[in-house]
């Protein structure tokens, strides 16, 4: 029996378009699946995160879906029905992680990820660049988001940017419904919320120069 078809033929056509006509770069997306699924629910789910992310990298040659050890955090390891990593060309990146199977909202914050990280190129104001680039500290950046949440990709293309921007910042993107052991611990009651290097909280839609505020904050 065929696998169900996962992306509408209208939608495939608009990403192929866009792979077409904006992937600068070959960008490798390192899927990863809990070695034992919490539950049925958990395991349909991979099922069709899998399935998802076959039929989007078959959609350009620049595209590749590799396999990738279990993720380095036991909290993601025991909820996460999968995490992805995505590796582009520029060896100064630093990491940009997405954890769930992508579905609603969360499907064009993985889209504009791939596409920021083929370029290696931001919209990022200059000065915060310019500031992310003299960073020196190490940065973990989760942003709590949610497949319902339209207001949730601008934040998050935030996040996923500025750790384009500098290696020195790993920025995990979490559907809060999928990890429900680090929603918890973030207090994501209005999304998007932020945790920055388990210190620094930051709840709610922020601007570019509030979330820069806050990772200067945590990485000093």
């Amino acid at each position: 029996m065929n696998a169900p078809v996962l992306i509408p033929e209208f939608d495939r056509l608009g990403l192929a378009r866009a792979f077409e006509q904006q992937l600068e770069g070959a960008v490798e997306i390192a899927l990863s699946l809990p070695p034992h699924p919490r539950d049925e629910e958990g395991l349909r789910a991979a099922e069709r995160a899998v399935g998802l992310l076959r039929e989007m990298a078959a959609l350009s040659p620049r595209l590749r879906l590799v396999t990738a050890p279990a993720p380095p955090s036991q909290e993601l390891e025991a909820d996460a029905p999968v995490t992805l990593t995505l590796r582009g060309p520029r060896a100064a990146q630093g990491g940009v992680h997405l954890a769930g199977a992508p579905a609603g909202y969360v499907v064009p914050i993985l889209v504009n990820a791939i596409l920021d990280v083929s370029r290696g190129e931001t919209g990022l104001a200059a000065g915060t660049v310019k500031v992310l680039a003299e960073l020196r500290n190490p940065v973990t950046l989760r942003m709590l988001v949610s497949a319902s949440c339209a207001d949730c990709g601008t934040e998050a293309r935030l996040a996923v940017q500025m750790a384009i921007v500098s290696p020195h910042i790993d920025t995990w993107v979490l559907d809060a419904a999928q990890v429900p052991r680090l929603a918890r611990r973030i207090g994501g009651t209005r999304l998007p919320a932020a945790l920055i290097n388990d210190i620094c909280w930051v709840p709610g839609p922020q601007p570019e120069l509030g979330l820069l505020a806050r990772v200067l904050m945590a990485g000093t």
